[in-house]
This record gives structure tokens, sequence and C-alpha cells, in this order.
């Protein structure tokens, strides 16, 4: 269970694979475990590494609002304290929102950057939602929280025959600590990065799903239309989760997105020594 210790919290992460590194970033209840589908097909070709956010699973939890930018600023400090130079970053919802602000003060340490179920302001209905999300956590703690965001997160068909997994999710949300998810949350309510996203110079793929309630379509069509040259895919009979609902749809839309975009890692350090190889692979 590899730890870094940061100024102020610590951050567990993980790596798997080799190659050039790609980096997972957390959805708002999500913890580094549940990547393991995105792990197991990256690993053959890219050192992946997952990490939670401060607040999430094995990692510090301070007591206090954690900003889009304070996330942005740890993985800074988590990929240059590990001693990478540049990584592609894949971010789901809010880690889509900490991809962005990754990207835009942190250009230099970027390759491609994917984008899923998220989006480039926190809209009227996203903030209402979050804080009555936030109230409900206080009252029935992350199990009645999960059960209240359930039929927006995922599709119909998968809330229909995924019962068991969703289970165990609500499980895992459940034993969280409320006071850690209110922070992560009360943060995410202060994202805002229009007018900013559209200096993102990386190459960018958003990804949405079809059917997904939380962040519908039309915020990742307007998110690819932000950014210069991003590529917009929606995933069909998918909701807000698509890394869990289709993992081969997303593997491989993200696969070769990343693969187009290796030589970008191909950068030497100080030294002249080729620290980040990309593999050449087929998928």
């Amino acid at each position: 269970m590899p730890i870094h210790a940061l100024d102020d919290v610590t951050l567990h992460y993980e790596a798997a694979g080799h190659g050039a590194p790609v980096v997972l970033i957390n959805a708002l209840t999500m913890e580094a475990a549940g990547w393991g589908a995105q792990v197991r097909a990256f690993s053959a070709h890219y050192s992946v590494l997952t990490y939670d956010c401060r607040g999430q699973g094995q990692s510090g939890k301070p007591d206090q609002n954690y900003s889009i930018e304070q996330h942005a600023d740890d993985l800074h400090r988590l990929v240059v304290g590990i001693g990478l130079r540049r990584v592609h970053v894949v971010g789901l919802s809010l880690g889509g929102m900490i991809a962005q602000a990754f990207a835009l003060k942190y250009p230099a340490q970027i390759g491609a950057l994917v984008l899923c179920s998220t989006v480039s302001r926190i809209e009227p209905a996203m903030e209402q939602f979050l804080k009555t999300w936030v109230r409900v956590l206080g009252v029935g703690g992350g199990g009645l929280a999960f059960e209240v965001a359930e039929p927006l997160l995922f599709s119909e068909w998968y809330l229909r025959e995924h019962g068991e997994i969703l289970k165990g999710l609500q499980a895992n949300v459940a034993r969280q600590p409320i006071a850690a998810l209110a922070h992560l949350a009360q943060g995410a309510l202060l994202h805002n990065l229009d007018g900013q996203v559209e200096l993102i110079r990386a190459p960018t793929l958003v990804l949405a799903g079809e059917e997904d309630l939380l962040t519908p379509v039309r915020h990742a069509r307007r998110l690819s239309q932000q950014i210069p040259g991003a590529q917009l895919i929606v995933i069909p009979a998918c909701g807000h989760v698509s890394p869990l609902e289709r993992p081969a749809l997303f593997n491989e839309s993200v696969f070769q997105f990343l693969r187009s975009h290796d030589a970008l890692l191909e950068l030497k350090t100080a030294t002249g020594r080729r620290d980040q190889e990309p593999t050449h692979e087929s998928a």
C-alpha cells in the first residue's frame, strides 16, 4: 500500500504495469480499486497509476473542503514526487474536473487528456443536486446518499440487471466518513472553468454516457466544443459511470485515443536519459 506524504496530507496510490504512464482520477465516492477493469486492460501496455484523492479511501482526510485546484496541486505533487515527468490523464466525473484543472495549471506534465462524464462548470441543476446530496448525507450517511443518487448515476438496464453490484457499491459508500464525502462535494460545488478550458492544449477526448442523467450528453458536447480540437464519443445505453457499466467500450475508446498520443510522453530528463518509453504493441 504505497503512501506519498505531501505537506498537509498523505495520498494512497497504486501502480501496475509497464510503459508510458497513465493516471486514472476517481469520481467523488470512488476509490482507487474501482478502476479494476481499466487497470487490467491498460497495464499490459501502460504503467497505470491509480490513487485516492484527499478525502477518499486510504488517503488523508483533513477537516476542510477540498477545492478542485487543491486536488490538481495534489496530483502534481504526487506525479513529481514519485519521479514521473509527463503523464496521460483520465478523469471520471469529479476526476474530470480535477483533470481539467491539472491540464490548465500544469500543461508541461500532461500528454493526452480524457474527460468522462464531467463538466466545465457546475450548472444550477447539479448545484441543487449536490447541495441536497450533502443534506442527505447528514441525515442518513453514505448509504442513503448513494440510494438517492443511484437513478441519476446508472442506466435503466444496469439498475435492472446488476442489483448485487449496486448493493456492494452502496455498502462501500456507506462505510466512508460522512465529513470527508461532504468536503469533497462542497469543494466540487465551486468548480467553474468556463472561459479557461479553451486554453487547454492537450489532445482531449470527451466521453459521455448516452443515458447519463447527472451530466447529460449536452454538457459533454459543450465541453468538447470549448476545448480546441477535442473529440467527443457518446457511449450507447450507458449512464454516468461508463468505466463500470460499459468497460469494454470505455477501455477501447480510451486505449485507442491514448495510443495515438504516446509520442507526447517521449521526454528526456535533464541527464538526457529517456525515462518514459512508450510501448508499441497492438491492442
